[in-house]
């Protein structure tokens, strides 16, 4: 009976000592469990500080971004305006340039057309004084050598050339004192594109059409197209002397 209740005995405390071990075993899983997550914890927390403070920054920039998202949306519909406003106004300048382009190109065509009819009709004129002349003081057109022979004795060439005796005066001069001697001499105005020059001509009887540079008393070439100095060996200008058109008034 004693050795069986030593027996009993030894087993309890074998079991105890067993479920001590257990407990103990236990409460140190627990307590590397309850580290752990402490550790994880602390870790959690530090990363969600972080994340606080990168929350916090990010909404400060969000702040600013959405005021200069505000400004510029202020002055981009600002902006939108001021460039609608400008169509608006291109369109009426527009509109009115067509209108004023349309008007020039009617004018333009109504002064060529007036101008047409304006040397229209001073080379009639000028044929008709033309004729009246040579009714009233007998004019005739000279020979080739007669014309030559009122070049070689006519003295207009002897004037000076001044800004108030200019081409013009030369030819107009020359035509005066060949009218005075009974010869028809035509004035010739030259149109260069930009300026012109006068020179004078007679239609001779048997040597046809000739032009004269009363400053020079040289017969000279006129040719619609060419450079008048290049073609009668004057000094090259440094003016453009291409000859656009001239007209002959008798």
């Amino acid at each position: 009976m004693n050795k069986n209740l030593k027996t009993i005995s030894i087993a309890l405390a074998i079991a105890l000592s067993l479920i001590a071990v257990a407990q103990g075993y236990y409460l140190y899983q627990q307590h590397l469990e309850i580290s752990t997550l402490f550790n994880n914890y602390v870790s959690l927390q530090d990363d969600f500080n972080a994340i606080k403070v990168g929350y916090a920054r990010l909404d400060e920039r969000h702040i600013l971004l959405e005021s200069d998202h505000k400004a510029l949306t202020s002055k981009y519909s600002s902006l939108q305006l001021e460039y609608d406003t400008l169509i608006s106004q291109y369109d009426v300048l527009l509109s009115k340039y067509d209108s004023l382009m349309e008007q020039y190109k009617s004018l333009n065509a109504k002064q060529s057309a007036l101008q047409s009819d304006y040397n229209k009709i001073l080379s009639e004129y000028a044929e008709l004084e033309l004729r009246y002349s040579a009714l009233r003081f007998n004019i005739s057109d000279p020979t080739y050598n007669e014309a030559i022979r009122f070049i070689q004795l006519d003295q207009t060439n002897q004037n000076i050339y001044t800004e108030n005796y200019t081409c013009e005066n030369f030819a107009a001069d020359f035509k005066n004192n060949a009218f005075k001697d009974g010869l028809r001499c035509g004035y010739v105005a030259v149109n260069f594109p930009e300026g012109g020059h006068a020179i004078v001509c007679f239609n001779t009887t048997d040597h046809g059409l000739i032009f004269v540079e009363p400053q020079y008393d040289q017969i000279v070439t006129l040719i619609v197209g060419g450079h008048y100095c290049q073609l009668n060996n004057f000094e090259l200008p440094d003016w453009d002397d291409t000859i656009v058109r001239f007209i002959i008034i008798w």
